[in-house]
């Protein structure tokens, strides 16, 4: 009664009833959504616990202690590699169920399955399926479908069970047994979408279909399509493995690949701070002058040519009495002296012991060092007036 209460709750909303192709969508109210069946899908198995992706099947599949779980596959058209079934078998060998709604298969199913697809010419306006427990067939009357056009030819009977047919009598719906637990398959998506439950008491019908997995599930995926033409096809290579969602569906492997994300960003965070930068000591300019005076005066000092030096100091200073005091030098006479001692005042003791050394200087007198040290004081003292 509440399933039926919640299904007419649900019709409300829904404002196109037309068919169309499924968007398979959990979350959609259109008419081609799955809104109806996942919102019932826990009514159905209460301690299961749902997920939906749209992964490769053997990426969904190969997961550790799996048991008693089961893959639901809601597509178009089934086309799965032959990884896919291989992974899909050794799931299901194990103990858990796979269910899948296709209308169609591509070769490598249809051989690993024992069975091919067809077309029958006859409009459905009825479908029947065996109830459970007492395996009574029942009628399910629908509105005629166009959609409702597939059967299966089946090449062999020993590990297949026919459990739903069309109202020509062609199957529709089989169990393929296969360890310890078992594969269904039924070419019908449509019986999972909304403008199908929600039309008379179809609902019925895929509860009915849905009863033959157990309701004490662990652990339920349901796989829908990638692409808008909700086809499953894994044809592009057999080795092609998806090694993301196959990380993703694996909540250890996810942890850790988020906590190796969140170090990496923390790392490239801190290590893109900006760093103080070592301060180059910048030297003070250097006066080369005063370098090339040191040099010069090493250099006669060393050679201890104290007249030589002598004579230069002469020229410099005769070279600042000519531009500062415009005083002509060519004739060093009295005249000379007295007016150099006039115009930079420098006291007559002072220019007397210059012009004694000039004197000596130029009479060839040998220059020892005490000579040349006080003649150089002597010129630094004039040279300060």
């Amino acid at each position: 009664m509440k399933l039926l209460l919640t299904i007419l709750i649900t019709a409300i909303t829904l404002n196109c009833t037309a068919q169309s192709k499924p968007s398979l969508n959990k979350s959609s109210k259109k008419f081609n959504g799955l809104y109806i069946f996942n919102d019932q899908i826990s009514e159905i198995f209460p301690v299961a616990n749902v997920e939906y992706n749209n992964s490769r099947i053997a990426t969904t599949v190969d997961q550790p202690y799996l048991y008693n779980s089961a893959c639901i596959v809601i597509v178009n058209n089934f086309y799965p590699n032959s990884k896919d079934i291989t992974s899909l078998k050794s799931f299901v060998q194990d103990g858990n169920y796979a269910f899948i709604f296709a209308s169609d298969f591509n070769d490598t199913f249809q051989l690993a399955f024992h069975l091919t697809t067809s077309s029958t010419t006859a409009m459905q306006n009825e479908l029947l399926i065996k109830e459970i427990p007492n395996n009574e067939i029942k009628r399910y009357k629908f509105k005629p479908l166009s959609d409702f056009n597939n059967k299966f030819e089946l090449e062999s009977k020993a590990l297949i069970t026919v459990l739903g047919y069309n109202n020509d009598g062609t199957p529709n719906f089989i169990k393929y047994s296969y360890g310890k637990g078992a594969v269904f398959i039924h070419l019908y998506p449509t019986v999972l979408l909304n403008y199908f439950l929600v039309n008379q008491s179809n609902y019925a019908y895929t509860e009915t279909l849905l009863s033959y997995l157990p309701r004490n599930l662990n652990k339920i995926f349901i796989t829908t399509a990638k692409n808008k033409s909700n086809n499953y096809d894994s044809s592009s290579g057999e080795d092609n493995s998806d090694i993301l969602d196959f990380i993703k569906n694996n909540p250890n492997l996810w942890a850790a690949l988020l906590l190796l994300l969140l170090l990496l960003g923390l790392l490239i965070l801190f290590g893109l701070k900006r760093r103080q930068r070592i301060i180059p000591i910048k030297q003070p300019i250097t006066n080369t002058t005063m370098e090339f005076a040191q040099t010069i005066g090493d250099l006669y000092f060393n050679q201890k040519d104290n007249n030589d030096i002598a004579l230069k100091k002469v020229k410099y200073w005769q070279e600042l009495i000519r531009t500062k005091y415009q005083i002509p030098t060519t004739t060093m006479n009295l005249e000379f002296w007295e007016r150099v001692q006039k115009k930079s005042g420098a006291s007559e003791t002072s220019i007397t012991n210059i012009k004694q050394s000039i004197t000596a200087l130029y009479n060839g007198q040998e220059f020892n060092d005490r000579h040349l040290v006080e003649f150089t004081n002597n010129i630094d003292n004039f040279n300060k007036k």
